[in-house]
């Protein structure tokens, strides 16, 4: 054991190795006669902490299937974006001990998942979120990361979510051109559509699709550790996360959410976390069967999560085709596609999709966008007017957010709502601090003299100045 207790005073007589005895007391070897006695842990004598047996042997813990350097490489991809969270703070402190842990769990087949947090969302829709515990989602990455190659090979090209290169922008420009395919550059009759799985990750049943994951890691996957993403597959996706969760959000939250989308209402195997990798690659692994049955009737498509959009030459052929489909997905799923959000036009009327409206000439920010964006400069402006040192305080922030937005406008044809938003933010108070590009109002950027790099250069010579002074 470690001891808890480690002291470090200069002024000691003696240093001694320490181990956990009790709340007061810690044992002490002392290494000239061999003798083991306990001290009290409060006294003047330093402690160094001692590590269990092995703990400190890298090599013999590479013996495994699963390597000690393997899995680090894992733990720093899974903390990417999370370094400021709790849990990997507390995994962080005890890093080399949690590692080793968890590698010997995952390798002699005894990984238990730890208990997991539950909080509800409100942003953009009100949503319940299970995430797992950071050492969790080591072991989550290390199966998603092992599985990708194989599942990439398996996946339908047009399914646009959580791919590398297949981005929400992507999945838009293709369904874009797709349209403009079926209808022969809008010389004849097309017709788009839209369509969704209703109430989706809370209707994955994991007793159907985690047995035909099983199956497909046994058929495709040819690594030296398949029994062990075997293994983990089954304890990550039969585990019920939803039983041993703690909630971090007031429980009224909960009541303006309905129990189709909440996941704490039952315990039989139906329904994945949303929060965690593993939940979107088994989401791309569901709905593959579901790409592949409209591909086999020549239907142009681009899918992302749940949300399909497509189009096709013939009104009344899709009509048939969607009653198969509904059919397959009800009897081989077990899934429902919603019936109130199903959209069949002519592309004349254009089709809305993943933030963006897709009409015959060109491409709109959907109207949720433009007044999300509309809305937080609104908000900016009117804080600034009402606190001086509110501009100089958040006009990293701020940037951020404008230029994330203009970032997401530049693919639309959108250059005179570009042009107001920012206009509005040059002649309000956030003039003091930004530069704007007027040519096509695309970016926006912190004025030099107040930019942190420079105000830090600026102020360390006015330092070196003053120390210069008083030591004339």
């Amino acid at each position: 054991m470690v001891c808890s207790q480690i002291f470090s005073d200069e002024q000691c007589s003696n240093l001694w190795s320490a181990s956990e005895y009790n709340s007061n007391n810690a044992w002490i070897f002392n290494a000239t006669n061999g003798n083991l006695n306990n001290n009290n842990k409060m006294n003047g004598n330093s402690c160094r902490g001692s590590l269990e047996f092995g703990f400190d042997k890298t090599d013999e813990l590479d013996d495994g299937v699963l390597k000690l350097s393997e899995l680090i490489g894992f733990y720093h991809i899974t903390r990417q974006h999370k370094r400021n969270k709790i849990s990997q703070l507390i995994f962080e402190y005890n890093q080399r001990r949690e590692l080793i842990e968890l590698l010997l769990a995952i390798n002699y087949f005894e990984y238990i998942p730890r208990v997991s947090i539950c909080f509800i969302i409100t942003y953009p829709k009100i949503r319940e979120v299970i995430a797992a515990n950071f050492r969790d989602r080591i072991a989550q990455t290390y199966l998603v990361r092992k599985l990708t190659p194989y599942m990439e090979q398996y996946l339908h090209p047009d399914s646009y979510s959580c791919r590398v290169g297949k981005g929400s922008l992507r999945a838009v420009l293709q369904l874009r051109e797709y349209i403009a395919i079926v209808s022969e550059r809008y010389t004849r009759d097309c017709w788009v559509y839209k369509f969704d799985i209703k109430s989706f990750f809370m209707s994955i049943d994991t007793n159907i699709f985690a047995p035909r994951l099983i199956v497909f890691i046994q058929e495709r996957y040819t690594g030296d550790d398949k029994e062990i993403l075997i293994y983990l597959a089954r304890v990550i996706f039969q585990s019920l996360p939803q039983a041993h969760c703690i909630r971090k959000s007031q429980p009224f939250m909960w009541d303006g959410l309905s129990q189709d989308k909440s996941l704490l209402h039952r315990c039989d195997g139906v329904g994945i976390p949303i929060g965690n990798v593993t939940s979107q690659m088994m989401c791309n692994f569901v709905t593959t069967a579901i790409l592949f049955f409209l591909a086999k009737f020549g239907i142009r498509f681009a899918h992302y999560t749940d949300d399909n959009g497509g189009a096709v030459p013939d009104k009344e052929d899709f009509l048939k085709t969607m009653r198969l489909l509904k059919a397959f997905v009800a009897e081989d799923l077990h899934l429902q596609i919603h019936p109130f959000k199903f959209y069949l036009q002519h592309y004349t009327k254009g089709i809305e999709m993943l933030g963006f409206k897709i009409k015959k000439s060109r491409l709109l920010p959907s109207d949720r966008i433009f007044h999300n964006f509309d809305w937080k400069i609104t908000r900016a402006i009117r804080r600034a007017e009402d606190n001086e040192d509110y501009v100089y305080r958040n006009k990293e922030s701020f940037m951020q957010t404008l230029n994330s937005y203009l970032g997401t406008l530049k693919w639309c044809n959108s250059y005179r709502l570009r042009k107001m938003e920012v206009e509005r933010v040059s002649n309000s108070k956030w003039n003091a601090v930004y530069d704007f590009d007027t040519d096509n109002y695309l970016k926006v950027t912190i004025k030099p003299r107040f930019n942190i790099v420079n105000y830090y250069i600026r102020a360390n010579k006015k330092r070196k100045r003053l120390l210069k002074l008083e030591t004339l």
